[in-house]
Parts: C-alpha cells; sequence; structure tokens
C-alpha cells in the first residue's frame, strides 16, 4: 500500500546492495585534485522495480572520475 495515497502501489521491494568506493586528494598550493573509482567492485544493482510492468533501473557499474578545483 502506497503511504502517500493509500493505494496498492505497483512497486516492489528490491534487494538490498552495499557498494565499494575509493578515492584519493592531493593538495598543491591553490589547487586541488581528486581522484576515485565508484563501485569499485562492478556490482550489478537494482536503484527501482515496477513489479506490475516487470520493468527496473539498473545502478552504474564501475565508474572513474578525476576532479581539478581551484581557489581563486
Amino acid at each position: 500500500i502506497d503511504e502517500n495515497t493509500g493505494k496498492m502501489s505497483k512497486n516492489s521491494w528490491i534487494r538490498d546492495y552495499f557498494l565499494t568506493d575509493i578515492g584519493m586528494k592531493y593538495n598543491y598550493k591553490k589547487l586541488q585534485i581528486l581522484a576515485g573509482i565508484r563501485n569499485l567492485f562492478d556490482k550489478r544493482y537494482y536503484t527501482y522495480q515496477d513489479s506490475i510492468n516487470d520493468q527496473y533501473l539498473a545502478g552504474n557499474g564501475r565508474n572513474y572520475y578525476v576532479e581539478f578545483k581551484y581557489a581563486f
């Protein structure tokens, strides 16, 4: 039952999941460099499921990032 509408919900529960991220940060004067990996072990998981229409949204696989920040 949907808590907001009180009607039968189309959504069903999805399994819990645990993701591991790793990152590092380096500071040099006014420059900051960040880099890392999200979903380190490339875990397959779902963020939404509609049991009536058998639809789901898969979460992101392993991905990498680099970020630069500069303070003026």
